[in-house]
């Protein structure tokens, strides 16, 4: 799953903010997608990402707020 929130080309030079909400299933799937075990509490997952053109490449700054649940990695 993937979602487009900027268009590279579009950015001006100083980058723009953007404040993205996805809901527990998508935020999850988004998870196992990427190697990370552990359940949502079903709350929305939030992020707020400033994305900045460098040259031919493209910074994304940010953080992200949710809950997850996961097994202790030393247990």
């Amino acid at each position: 799953m993937s979602r487009c929130i900027a268009h590279i080309d579009r950015l001006p030079p100083e980058g723009s903010v953007f404040e993205v909400q996805m809901m527990a299933p998508a935020a999850a799937a988004l998870l196992r997608e990427n190697g990370l075990a552990g359940d949502l509490d079903g709350r929305p997952v939030a992020a707020r990402l400033q994305v900045v053109p460098g040259g031919n490449a493209v910074f994304v700054l940010g953080t992200l707020q949710g809950s997850v649940a996961a097994t202790c990695g030393r247990c």
